[in-house]
């Protein structure tokens, strides 16, 4: 959980609650469900779906209870539930925010039924106070969970629940898509003029109703005589119909960055006869707060290493020397829990003694040493891939929950991430792939592109000869860059030799023998390379007087990631990447190519991805070249279809055979 950055204090001061109890604000009954309602328009149902929520409604206000600003949220399900594998469907979960500091979220109300069409009549079956029950998720969460009675293959089943929260501030986000699929799903907020709050929007589906009004309401203020004070409320509503079930894909990042759904953040506030007050106003706002901030800023300014600092560089006189040398020191002093976060934990002197913490004790430790050591470094705060895409639109805090460095050496800026100590310097993890990041530079905040310093690629070069009966002998050298690189190098160090050999071999089935040599040297440079001696019976078909080969080898693709015929979203691969294959087998004396597949040159628009084959025969040698590159990380939903097909093709020419056959003396 974010921790808060900015706590806010100050006094509403009200007359006495004037009776008004929360008043439902959704449009939609509870409880009316009709026999027609069962009866789906067949051109509505998707027949693999095994439920469909017939209708999710949702809405925010703000009220006063007691003298005291309360944010209540509702919601309403209606799900019918199609298959038994759907029963799930009619189980409740509501997460309750529960910190410590601060009065929790508590559940207003909890509404159930189930509903059964039995001989042509509605039957109902309501939800009891012992199908509730309560359980610890976190720290600061907690769950309510329900289970719906009597709920079956057919049923109907509907829930109503509602909570109240002191954060005020705080307006539920909303999704209007979830894993089935939803006929209907609306949400609606009504603020008070007094707070303006941020709205980040997504969607790639058309909103049907998307409004905004003002009214004037009875929110349980008194003037100063007593009576009902109106205030004027901003009214939003948002409505999407008919929405597919959400499929995940390969090559995306988190859910949220695709389905439709809405996020909100308080921006400022202002009561009558006061100032306006702003959360944080501009990107520079946002970046001296973190400054300032206990857990972030202030811990970067701490030095309690300096002993082990100054052995590490001793001796180290270019900067790009001190750079490696603080690096590998935080490495080796500090192991990364798997946490991901944008504060250090408990303080970094806390972490450097334990010898371990999240993401940001690691990297903020590198940040403070680096600028001890007399660099240029600065923080680079950024969401990673499973926590959606950062907007530049306006400043949002809580969108990040990363931190890595950039330091300037030699006039280059290259970026760090201590999490990881296989990589090179300037390769980062593909977590952090997630477009730009926000750099909290004093002299420039700005944003920045979060890429890897090379390339991902692996880049191989085999040497064969092959006897009359298929039998394969030779050497391959796989040379590995950038993420492809890392993946490797990390499996490596963590694994050990023997698992990388396991990974290796059940990624290349059909090599009998393998005998690898590994570098010597584990040194973090740019390319891990490794060689083999390898032999194989199998990977050459024989049948009759034929043989069947795939230049290829091991090394063709098997199939095509994207199976979908159509796709609304990108594709994202986090970053480009390459893929090189280059081999010479000697053929048998006495055999002769049948046909020799034709050599090609493919590419997407704008070259955002391309590949080449090339093969020939010179005597008895057969070379083949195969380069696939993805250039353009990004593939806009637009090529879809040209990249399904390219891939389609791609996965075609790598498994061509070529046919050897004996020519007769």
């Amino acid at each position: 959980m974010q921790k808060n950055l900015i706590a806010i204090f100050f006094v509403v001061f009200l007359s006495n609650w004037c009776g008004l109890a929360f008043s439902q604000r959704l449009s939609v009954q509870f409880g009316k469900v009709k026999k027609s309602d069962f009866q789906l328009n067949p051109a509505e149902v998707d027949t693999s779906a095994e439920a469909i929520i017939l209708g999710d409604w949702g809405t925010s206000y703000l009220e006063v209870l007691n003298n005291q600003w309360k944010m209540v949220f509702e919601r309403q399900v209606r799900i019918k539930i199609l298959k038994k594998s759907g029963l799930d469907w009619a189980n409740g979960n509501i997460p309750l925010y529960s910190p410590g500091s601060t009065k929790p979220e508590k559940i207003q109300s909890i509404r159930g039924m189930t509903y059964n069409l039995v001989d042509g009549k509605v039957e109902t079956t309501k939800l009891t106070s012992q199908e509730i029950y309560e359980e610890d998720l976190s720290e600061n969460y907690r769950v309510k969970k329900f289970a719906l009675p009597n709920a079956r293959e057919g049923s109907i089943v509907e829930y109503h629940y509602s909570i109240i929260s002191d954060n005020f501030f705080s307006i539920r986000e909303w999704n209007f898509q979830t894993t089935i699929p939803v006929l209907e799903s609306s949400y609606s907020t009504f603020i008070p003029e007094y707070f303006t709050h941020k709205i980040m929007g997504h969607s790639y589906l058309d909103f049907s109703k998307n409004s905004q009004k003002t009214t004037s309401q009875i929110i349980g203020l008194k003037d100063v005589n007593g009576h009902p004070k109106p205030v004027n409320v901003k009214v939003r509503e948002w409505e999407i119909k008919n929405l597919p079930a959400f499929l995940k894909e390969p090559f995306m990042t988190c859910d949220q960055d695709y389905m439709a759904h809405l996020e909100f953040e308080i921006a400022s506030y202002q009561f009558p006869g006061e100032m306006p007050v702003y959360i944080v106003k501009s990107w520079d706002d946002l970046r001296d707060r973190l400054k300032d901030y206990d857990m972030f800023g202030v811990q970067i300014n701490k030095n309690f290493y300096k002993s082990e600092l100054e052995a590490a560089l001793n001796g180290k006189g270019t900067e790009l020397e001190k750079m490696k040398a603080v690096s590998e020191l935080v490495s080796r002093k500090m192991e990364w829990n798997g946490s991901n976060d944008l504060y250090s934990s408990d303080g970094l002197k806390t972490a450097w003694e334990r010898g371990g913490g999240n993401s940001a004790d690691l990297n903020l430790l590198l940040i403070s040493m680096l600028k001890e050591a007399g660099l240029k470094a600065h923080p680079v705060i950024l969401s990673t891939r499973n926590n959606g895409k950062a907007v530049q639109d306006f400043p949002m805090l809580r969108q990040f929950n990363y931190v890595i460095a950039q330091v300037e050496i030699e006039d280059e800026s290259i970026l760090l991430d201590a999490t990881e100590p296989s990589a090179p310097h300037g390769i980062l993890p593909l977590r952090v792939l997630n477009g730009p990041g926000l750099l909290l530079d004093p002299q420039n905040t700005s944003w920045v592109e979060i890429t890897p310093r090379l390339k991902s690629q692996e880049a191989i070069q085999g040497k064969f000869e092959m006897d009359a009966n298929g039998k394969l002998t030779g050497w391959m050298e796989i040379s590995q860059a950038g993420l492809d690189g890392l993946y490797a190098r990390t499996l490596l160090d963590e694994k050990g030799e023997d698992e990388f050999l396991i990974a290796w071999k059940k990624r290349r089935e059909g090599w009998a023998s393998v005998e690898m040599k590994l570098p010597e040297s584990r040194e973090k440079e740019d390319f891990l390379k490794h060689s083999c001696v390898l032999t194989s019976q199998s990977l050459v078909k024989k049948a009759g007087p034929l043989l069947y080969l795939t230049p290829m080898l091991t090394e063709a693709r098997q199939e095509n990631p994207f199976k979908s015929q159509n796709r609304i979203f990108p594709v994202d691969f986090g970053a480009p990447w390459k893929e090189i294959y280059s081999a010479q087998i000697t053929l048998p004396e006495g055999f002769v190519a049948d046909e020799i597949p034709e050599g090609v040159y493919w590419a997407l628009p704008e070259k955002a991805a391309v590949y080449r084959y090339h093969l020939e025969i010179l005597e008895n040698t057969l070379s083949v070249t195969s380069s696939l590159e993805i250039r353009d990380p990004v593939i806009t939903p637009n090529l879809y279809p040209s990249l399904r097909e390219f891939f389609d093709r791609v996965v075609a020419k790598q498994g061509e055979q070529l046919v050897l056959k004996r020519v007769e003396k």
